[in-house]
């Protein structure tokens, strides 16, 4: 064998070897790792999901509207751009809801037929990108990339009702509702005229919110829970799960009173709320049993989720703070607040707002399963849609007390 068929066959030896290696070990003698290297670990994709036709989301998007489809889109970013060739492949994801049905059209999710209560969306897939053909004797093939990516939002959901039976919404008892154009109810109230005037506000609200004690504490606007509009388990037993209404303008209205509050210079965190929804049940049976010393009304704006006792309480005390700063507390720190919500109400008379509505001070409430452990002055605000105001008054002789203001008995802890 002459001298060149030994090196022809030396160097080919040398090619089939270093080829077996590089297929075997990944080891390439002519081309630097480095510029191979990839490592699908090193991405991640940031996914994000957005509710487009709800405004009110806090630890879950409250669900004000079961007409219309809920809306969702996703943003999705990721850590890092693949290496020049890569290609992205067809996507694959889907939506998954807890309960109903959801369709995706045109890159939104649209959710319908849930049920009431807290309720789930996820959206979960992963983006896939394909390598380049190897080019060369000694290329590498380099790996696929695929990004696995997941998030979901929790939906608070209402009950809709189209008529109450036997006073029940989903066998929880909430009572019956007054007839606004019925004279026997009517002759119950001081302002029948009014009443009959704006009957369409008077209606049964359509749509209930179940709590229970796992749903009490979830935050559905701000920082307001959804406990806060209900009646507070401490000062009366109650039995889940139960079914409150909150018409969503009360929210609207809170964060507006909120800003006029804070742009008068005084500290606050959140409304304290100590009454919201309050059934026709608990509210008209509670007057009939005080007979005259009441302060509820028969045809009241809570029993249709459209108003709120509120105070400012700062020192969490469960009573108004010293608004006034003359250094004790008195009904003339709920006065202040009423100040407060007259200058809210008055922009909102101006603008023709339907968030306009009725307000009042109080020397005291009438609620005695919370009074026999504390009282204290505090504010009524409501969206009834038209301005109404009334007077304070003293029903049950607070004022002759040396402190009536004081804690009487030790707040009884939370049942959950």
């Amino acid at each position: 064998m002459r001298i060149h068929q030994i090196i022809t066959l030396f160097i080919m030896l040398i090619i089939v070897i270093g080829i077996i290696l590089f297929r075997v070990t990944g080891l390439n003698p002519l081309i630097a790792q480095s510029d191979i290297h990839i490592d699908p670990a090193e991405y991640r994709a940031d996914i994000s999901l957005r509710c487009l036709n709800s405004r009110f989301r806090s630890d879950v998007i409250f669900v004000t509207d079961l007409e219309t489809p809920l809306q969702f889109q996703y943003d999705l970013t990721l850590s890092k751009k693949p290496p020049a060739g890569y290609l992205p492949a067809p996507s694959n994801q889907a939506w998954h809801v807890t309960s109903g049905r959801v369709e995706e059209r045109s890159g939104k999710a649209y959710w319908t037929g849930a049920y009431d209560g807290l309720q789930v969306i996820t959206l979960s897939g992963q983006v896939k990108f394909i390598p380049p053909e190897p080019t060369g004797l000694f290329a590498k093939k380099l790996p696929e990339i695929t990004i696995p990516y997941e998030a979901s939002i929790d939906c608070f959901f209402p009950r809709k009702v189209e008529e109450i039976v036997d006073g029940k919404v989903n066998g929880f008892e909430v009572g019956i509702y007054p007839d606004p154009t019925d004279p026997e109810y009517l002759k119950q109230t001081s302002n029948a005229a009014v009443v009959k005037a704006h009957k369409q506000i008077y209606q049964p609200p359509k749509y209930f919110y179940p709590v229970t004690p796992d749903t009490y504490r979830l935050k559905i606007f701000k920082d307001y829970t959804l406990g806060d509009f209900d009646l507070d388990p401490r000062f009366i037993k109650l039995t889940y799960p139960r079914y409150i209404a909150i018409n969503p303008k009360i929210f609207v209205k809170l964060e507006m009173l909120e800003q006029v509050v804070r742009d008068q210079g005084v500290a606050l965190s959140k409304f304290k709320i100590f009454y919201g929804f309050r059934s026709p049940l608990y509210n008209i049976g509670s007057r009939e049993n005080d007979g005259g010393t009441t302060l509820k009304s028969p045809f009241s704006t809570h029993m249709y989720g459209m108003a709120v006792d509120i105070m400012i309480d700062e020192d969490n005390d469960l009573v108004i703070d010293d608004l006034n700063r003359d250094g004790k507390i008195t009904h003339a720190d709920a006065v202040v607040l009423l100040k407060y919500v007259n200058i809210l109400d008055k922009k909102l008379l101006e603008e023709k707002s339907d968030l306009l509505g009725g307000a009042g001070s109080y020397i005291h409430h009438d609620f005695w399963e919370r009074g026999e452990y504390v009282q204290s002055p505090y504010v009524h605000i409501d969206v009834r849609g038209y301005r109404a105001r009334w007077g304070a008054k003293d029903s049950i002789g607070i004022l002759k007390e040396k402190e009536p203001y004081r804690l009487k008995k030790l707040i009884p802890s939370w049942p959950f």
